[in-house]
């Protein structure tokens, strides 16, 4: 059985989360930023840079959740989209904490 490619995961939940609901507000410049950061991340992690990946999801979601936060009485509910987006940038700070160079990797580092 073929194991799913991290990446696929992710942009999944990202391209989904853009067609569903997601706020009853127009959008504000930190969940721009948020989405900027996921794209770092995923960019980061194409380039086996995990640390860098990991910072830049977790500010993504810090982003996020401080956007939803502050606006908590502007807005009138979140939607699955927003959730959806939420769990994209999650899932790749999971995959990034997680996911470890190959051995054959290493070997070729240390030359």
């Amino acid at each position: 059985m073929r194991k799913t490619p991290w990446w696929f995961v992710v942009i999944a939940l990202y391209v989904s989360s853009l067609f569903l609901p997601a706020v009853t507000l127009a959008p504000h410049r930190a969940d721009g930023a948020a989405s900027a950061s996921e794209v770092l991340a995923v960019a980061a992690l194409g380039l086996r840079a995990q640390g860098l990946a990991l910072v830049a999801a977790l500010i993504g979601l810090g982003l996020a959740l401080a956007t939803s936060l502050a606006l908590r009485d502007e807005l009138g509910a979140l939607h699955v989209g927003y959730l959806v987006w939420l769990g994209s940038l999650l899932a790749l700070a999971v995959i990034a904490s997680t996911q470890r160079a190959s051995p054959h990797d290493d070997a070729t580092s240390s030359r």
